[in-house]
């Protein structure tokens, strides 16, 4: 699955999944947020758009551990960020 976060939005892990937050406003002028979880099994490519997305750390190690690449475009730059070799340390 890929997935396209734009906008202002807030992407959170909670255990094994992306939880990507946006918010939406009401009939009545509030503002309500919307929460979307995707598994991390389920990923192959996460596209950033925007400079308003917010990224936690979890989320950006836990993609780099199951080897999911995060591609990031803006205005100003665009960057991509991909874990392109195992390193394991194994016992003989």
């Amino acid at each position: 699955m890929i997935v396209v976060v734009k906008g202002f939005a807030k992407a959170s892990k909670k255990g094994s999944t992306i939880i990507v937050s946006t918010p939406r406003k009401t009939s009545d002028g509030g503002v309500v947020w919307e929460t979307r979880s995707v598994p991390l099994l389920d990923l192959e490519l996460v596209v950033i758009v925007g400079s308003r997305v917010s990224l936690s750390s979890g989320v950006i190690t836990s993609l780099s551990e199951v080897g999911v690449p995060l591609l990031i475009h803006s205005r100003r730059a665009d960057s991509v960020l991909i874990n392109p070799f195992d390193v394991r340390v194994a016992e003989v």
